[in-house]
């Protein structure tokens, strides 16, 4: 099991990361929290998908199912929020990274580190990470949303 750490990145180095490796265009759309789930749509550029969060927290087990890209458009005009950011995905030795630059509601760049549970203790972020925000509710995309 992995959890996921976030930091707060500064704009110019996603820019610069941004360009050197690319990146992929996001759409999410939300929909109103239920008592043990949430539910929103996600357009990537190869694909769209209907999305059940189990508990209602980002990171937390999905079940993700493709639709078409007609249905997932029409399920975002009826969104109660959206949020729309560029994806590179990053590897750091055996990490996984993922930084979001935040487009629209707002700029926000956000770098997001898959770490082991069993590690988590001893994970040192290098420097460049900038603030660690991973228990601030407020960076969830929903939350931007």
């Amino acid at each position: 099991m992995t959890m996921l750490r976030q930091f707060l990145m500064a704009p110019s180095l996603a820019r610069l990361i941004q360009r050197e490796r690319g990146g992929e265009r996001v759409v999410e759309g939300y929909f109103p929290d239920r008592p043990h789930h949430s539910i929103y749509v996600q357009v990537e550029e190869d694909r769209s998908s209907l999305i059940l969060s189990s508990d209602g927290i980002e990171g937390s087990p999905e079940e993700r199912a493709g639709i078409p890209l007609s249905q997932a458009q029409a399920l975002l005009a009826v969104a109660s929020g959206q949020v729309a950011y560029v994806r590179t995905d990053l590897s750091l030795g055996s990490r996984k990274l993922h930084l979001q630059q935040v487009t629209e509601p707002g700029p926000l760049c956000l770098l997001s580190v898959e770490v082991p549970q069993q590690e988590a203790e001893e994970f040192q972020p290098l420097s460049w990470f900038g603030p660690e925000v991973s228990a601030e509710r407020a960076y969830l995309r929903r939350r931007i949303a």
